[in-house]
């Protein structure tokens, strides 16, 4: 299954989205949820911080096969995503290397106007 839902690059839009998220994807559990729900609020938060336009747009899709979560926010920044080398104590710059950490894979595609983040986590097996 699919679902798109695009939302103005204004900081509530990062609760939008993780409201969005969470209630598309209810079935989870909780820790499976959490770790989603974490990665779409840094995607989110990035496409508003640095995305360069007036919205982001977010794709979520669950393959029922194998349980994966795949989300992607497409925004209108050319710039590639890049995990800033920042120390512990910093405040900001840690989002990417959550997700990194979090996500099963995660990347970056280019496309025309801007690019897309993505990231496909898996449900802990049962």
């Amino acid at each position: 299954m699919r679902w798109v839902e695009t939302f103005p690059a204004e900081p509530p839009s990062a609760r939008l989205a993780r409201q969005f998220v969470q209630d598309l994807l209810s079935e989870l559990d909780g820790e499976c949820m959490g770790s989603v729900v974490l990665m779409v609020d840094e995607l989110a938060t990035n496409a508003i911080l640095h995305g360069e336009g007036s919205h982001f747009v977010l794709r979520v899709e669950r393959q029922h096969a194998d349980g994966v979560v795949r989300v992607e926010v497409r925004d209108l920044s050319r710039k590639p995503p890049v995990p800033l080398d920042w120390g512990r104590a910093e405040e900001h710059g840690h989002g990417l290397h959550i997700v990194a950490r979090l996500a099963d894979r995660w990347g970056w595609t280019p496309v025309p106007g801007g690019k897309i983040t993505w990231f496909e986590h898996s449900p802990p097996a049962r």
